[in-house]
C-alpha cells in the first residue's frame, strides 16, 4: 500500500517487487479486494489482474460487498478481460440481507471452480443458502 494524501491505494510497484523477491513458486496467489474501510481504498483491481496475468500467478478477489455495485462488476469484467482472476469471492451477508455465513464464488474457470468446492468438506450448516434462496424468492425479479 502506498498513501496518496489521506488513502492508502495499491502499489503496484510493491506487489511486483515482492513476487519478484519470493520468486512466483512460492507464492499461492495474490489476493485483492474491491472495499475497505477508510483510509484504505478499494484495490486497482484491474492493473493487479494485468501483473498477475503478465507474472502467471494466480489473483483471488475480495468481493465482499461488490455484488450490489454496478461499477464493481463492471470493474471486475475489464479485469478478467484484460487480466487474470481466478475466483472472486462474495459475502451473502454483505449482498443479500441473510444472516452472517455464507458465500458465493465465482470466476470464468468452471473446472477450478469445482474444485473449490470439491475440496470444502461440508461440516457447515445449510442455513445460509436456504437463507439466501428464500430472500431472492422475496425479492423476486424486480425487487433485487
Amino acid at each position: 500500500m502506498k498513501l496518496n494524501g489521506d488513502q492508502l491505494e495499491t502499489d503496484l510497484d510493491a506487489i511486483r517487487a515482492i513476487i519478484t523477491e519470493k520468486s512466483k513458486e512460492n507464492i499461492f496467489c495474490v489476493m485483492s479486494t474491491t472495499s475497505c474501510f477508510a483510509p484504505r481504498g478499494a484495490d486497482d483491481v484491474e492493473a493487479i489482474a494485468r501483473l498477475c496475468k503478465e507474472l502467471d500467478i494466480p489473483h483471488i478477489v475480495n468481493n465482499a460487498y461488490g455484488i450490489q455495485s454496478s461499477e464493481t462488476a463492471k470493474e471486475i469484467t475489464r479485469a478478467m478481460r484484460v487480466g487474470r482472476i481466478d475466483a472472486v469471492v462474495s459475502s451473502t451477508d454483505k449482498n443479500f440481507m441473510v444472516p452472517v455465513g455464507g458465500a458465493i464464488i465465482y470466476g470464468q474457470n468452471k473446472q477450478f471452480i469445482e474444485s473449490i468446492s470439491k475440496s470444502y468438506a461440508g461440516r457447515a450448516s445449510g442455513a445460509p443458502c436456504l437463507d439466501l434462496f428464500v430472500t431472492l424468492l422475496h425479492l423476486g425479479e424486480n425487487g433485487w
